[in-house]
């Protein structure tokens, strides 16, 4: 990003744009934008990254601290998901979300997994309890990749697995998924209820926690298609549900104001087809760092952006890079 003392073209180029885009907006949420080339500036020190690593002992703080907010959370009642108390879940972390938490305990155990054998494997295992689907989904994908047949099948086609086209590919699935969840509501297949403590909720798809969520997407789609002016300014809170109530009314369908938990779709609704450069600038700096070593765990995160619509975000981009660097070898 900055070397000798100036900063690349391209990421100059990038950052103008971003700002011109906030004052023509008047939008300043586009400003996490300029997160993004620090995940070029991890990669191309990475060797660095890894020193750093090598010496600190953060990943038994983390581990500790996770502890103590599991016999908190369980002791005093917190333990439920978001505000709803007593769900259930046994494992928590300062993030609360049950999803979140599992998301957070996985990428410890990313890096763990290399330094720390048996460490790795109690986080591995503490994770388990959060219950989470996307959890279970993230450790299959480790599994998968390890095999001697899926990690040759990964090394032929590394290529065309970019994040650009894995984006393009789930978002065309997910938008089909949408269309099938509106349709398995009006035959009234929607269970009565949100199964969201235990392992009985690994097993249920068709409750109403996953119908909005899919709706959500569908309406953001349909949004745009009526009103093609918000594609260069994005979609506020507000504009979403004054448009999304009246696209549900006319589906005939429920509408609470839920946004999509998909990544590509919430930032769809939040930087209209700004969203494009994000998500082509994030696929150019990761492919220097994938590899079929590392990718289990890019999968396992691409899951979880595509099914909770965090990963490749915020905060969350760069601890996922520093991941894809320690397990890079």
């Amino acid at each position: 990003m900055i070397r000798k003392g100036k900063i690349k073209k391209t990421t100059l180029a990038l950052w103008m744009g971003i700002i011109l885009i906030c004052f023509y907006t008047k939008k300043f949420g586009f400003l996490d934008l300029l997160l993004i080339p620090i995940v070029d500036d991890l990669i191309n020190n990475k060797n660095r990254v890894n020193a750093i690593l090598k010496k600190n002992k953060l990943v038994y703080l983390a581990l500790f601290f996770s502890f103590i907010y599991t016999i908190i959370y369980n002791k005093v009642g917190f333990n439920g998901r978001g505000a709803d108390a007593g769900s259930g879940f046994m494992t928590c972390t300062a993030l609360g979300e049950v999803n979140l938490a599992g998301l957070s305990i996985f990428l410890l155990y990313g890096l763990a997994k290399n330094k720390y054998k048996y460490l790795s494997k109690i986080i591995l295992i503490f994770g388990i309890f959060t219950f989470s689907r996307s959890y279970f989904l993230a450790i299959i994908c480790i599994i998968l990749c390890s095999t001697r047949l899926v990690n040759k099948l990964i090394e032929k086609l590394i290529r065309k697995l970019s994040y650009i086209n894995l984006t393009l590919i789930s978002s065309v699935f997910m938008f089909g998924l949408a269309i099938l969840q509106i349709s398995v509501f009006l035959n009234n297949r929607i269970v009565a209820m949100q199964l969201n403590s235990g392992f009985a909720r690994m097993f249920q798809l068709n409750d109403y926690s996953n119908f909005y969520r899919m709706l959500a997407i569908f309406i953001v789609v349909a949004i745009y298609v009526y009103y093609p002016k918000f594609l260069l300014v994005g979609i506020t809170d507000d504009e979403y549900l004054l448009y999304g109530r009246e696209i549900a009314n006319n589906l005939n369908v429920p509408f609470i104001g839920i946004g999509p938990h998909n990544l590509f779709f919430s930032h769809l609704k939040i930087y209209g087809i700004g969203v494009v450069f994000e998500v082509f600038f994030i696929s150019k700096y990761l492919k220097k760092i994938v590899n079929k070593n590392n990718f289990g765990f890019f999968i396992a995160v691409l899951l979880y952006a595509i099914v909770m619509g965090s990963g490749f975000n915020n905060w969350w981009l760069f601890l996922i890079t520093i991941v894809l660097i320690v397990n890079e070898k």
